[in-house]
């Protein structure tokens, strides 16, 4: 998988394993991790920029998912990161197993990075038993130290679909010369970072 010429992940279909590629705001390589890529996981492959079904929800082109996999079974860690999620409405539970250790969400690329930095605050103090993240197929181990790192994995991973959704669909654009006048007309959308 390819976006401008800067090679994003290799895949290794018949092991579902593969390599997936960081790059820095210069194009430069500047990570390569090992990654196991689900092809049946959420997207048909036809469907892959349009629609996805998790847990007998329809994810349209707006939306992305985040499964989370705990490495052990603790009910008390996985039902306070559930209710963590649970409790904000920019998130929509798809489905859980905590018997099964995983957890998967939905997200909208509207409001990408608030979405991440809540996800990553909530799973990094539980970081020892969070064992992968899975968006877009592509399974990768949660070892992020920083919400930066972890921003740049899910934007890569999801970064066809987002492009294909601004270009489809529209970016939120509020007016430069008017954006203070604008933003508070919308000020009942907008929730601050705890």
């Amino acid at each position: 998988m390819s976006i401008s010429g800067k090679l994003l992940a290799t895949v290794n279909s018949d092991k579902n394993t593969g390599v997936r590629y960081t790059y820095d705001a210069m194009d430069r390589l500047i990570e390569v991790h090992p990654a196991t890529y689900v092809s049946s996981t959420f997207y048909a492959p036809i469907c892959q920029f349009l629609f996805g079904e998790i847990g007998g929800a329809i994810m349209g082109i707006a939306d992305f998912y985040l499964k989370i996999k705990f490495k052990n079974y603790n009910i008390d860690e996985f039902t306070s990161i559930y209710q963590s999620f649970a409790n904000e409405k920019i998130f929509r539970i798809l489905d859980k197993e905590s018997e099964l250790n995983y957890l998967s969400i939905e997200c909208k690329f509207d409001i990408l990075i608030p979405s991440i930095v809540i996800v990553f605050e909530n799973l990094h103090q539980h970081k020892n038993n969070i064992d992968s993240i899975e968006t877009y197929g592509i399974i990768t181990k949660f070892d992020f130290d920083t919400v930066e790192d972890f921003l740049r994995c899910v934007f890569y991973c999801n970064k066809d679909k987002l492009l294909s959704y601004y270009n489809q669909l529209g970016y939120f654009a509020i007016d430069a010369d008017n954006y203070y006048k604008t933003r508070i007309k919308l000020r009942k959308y907008y929730k601050k970072l705890e």
